[in-house]
């Protein structure tokens, strides 16, 4: 029979063990809730932009200071490369991101939140993109507009005139737009719904985004630029225009014209839809002009159709002029 000591002892060694567990439990209750975010998935648009999922599953005892998407070219992406901010949340829950769209490569993503300089990370998943497919419709992820392309020869083009940024009217020659926060167009004949219908017309400047890089994005979506006038002579070349012709000036080639006009057989769609003078009056909507990237002093080198006319035009203008812009696949 075991000693009433013995048993005291067992009693003891049962109370001391009972206690560890209550503390290491305590312990354990004091430990600070982790904020957590899961990466829920990705969808490759034709565009090749992408729209992201996420969810905060949990905001953890901090504020949560920011939150969304990174992605970059190498695995593990952070907030210092690419990224989607959303900002302070006090509600856990599901967010999406629109990224623009991506050069082909294989693409690391991950949704992550943020309280101050700690980030959390959700699971990365890999976005492969083999090229945008010419043909498709292209998205411009900034304003949700969205425009047809084509190629022609080696090269992918929009096959509608640009139409992003905010309506100004035109009523003098003052009336120019500016280097400012803003992209600005101006529409035929300060008809809103003129540049719904063939897009907005923009002076050189503004194009360009305020450089003269030939070749530069300008006011282009990601991934498109401003074409060079060596890029408008290789689609014309393209389309049978000798390339001695495509140096000339004014109206040269024989049907090269009628091929990218509404209806043609390039399927490029050019109009006649009217242009902006200097004197901010607006002229012949039976013309279409459309800028290059290639600088030329106080003008710029530009091309253009006529709805009487086959042919189509090479020449400078003045960069006041308010023209349309074509872009091209980079």
């Amino acid at each position: 029979m075991r000693s009433l000591s013995g048993n005291r002892s067992f009693l003891y060694g049962i109370w001391v063990l009972l206690a560890l567990v209550v503390i290491v439990s305590c312990k354990k209750l004091d430990l600070k809730k982790q904020a957590a975010v899961k990466t829920d998935g990705v969808v490759l648009n034709s565009d090749n932009s992408v729209t992201a999922n996420g969810t905060i599953l949990d905001l953890g005892e901090g504020e949560i200071t920011d939150h969304g998407h990174c992605w970059s070219l190498a695995p593990k992406p952070t907030p210092a490369d690419n990224f989607t901010a959303f900002g302070s949340v006090a509600t856990a829950g599901a967010y999406q991101s629109k990224l623009p769209p991506l050069e082909p490569g294989k693409w690391y993503l991950r949704a992550y939140l943020a309280q101050g300089a700690t980030f959390y990370f959700g699971e990365e998943l890999t976005i492969t993109v083999a090229g945008f497919p010419c043909g498709t419709t292209l998205t411009d992820t900034r304003d949700g507009k969205t425009y047809s392309t084509v190629t022609i020869g080696t090269q992918c083009w929009m096959a509608a005139n640009l139409n992003y940024g905010s309506f100004i009217n035109s009523n003098g020659p003052d009336d120019n737009q500016f280097d400012n926060s803003m992209i600005e167009k101006y529409c035929f004949a300060d008809y809103d719904s003129a540049c719904i219908d063939v897009g907005g017309l923009y002076q050189w400047g503004e194009a360009m985004n305020y450089v003269t890089t030939e070749g530069a994005q300008g006011i282009c979506p990601l991934g498109w630029h401003i074409p060079a006038d060596n890029e408008w002579k290789a689609m014309e070349i393209s389309l049978g225009m000798p390339s001695t012709i495509a140096d000339l000036l004014n109206w040269r080639g024989t049907d090269e014209g009628t091929k990218i006009k509404l209806g043609g057989s390039a399927s490029f769609e050019a109009s006649g839809v009217g242009y902006r003078k200097s004197d901010g009056d607006f002229y012949s909507p039976q013309f279409g002009y459309f800028w290059t990237s290639t600088d030329n002093g106080t003008q710029a080198w530009a091309r253009g159709v006529m709805d009487a006319e086959d042919r189509i035009y090479r020449n400078t203008i003045n960069k006041s002029y308010g023209l349309c812009i074509r872009c091209l696949k980079d």
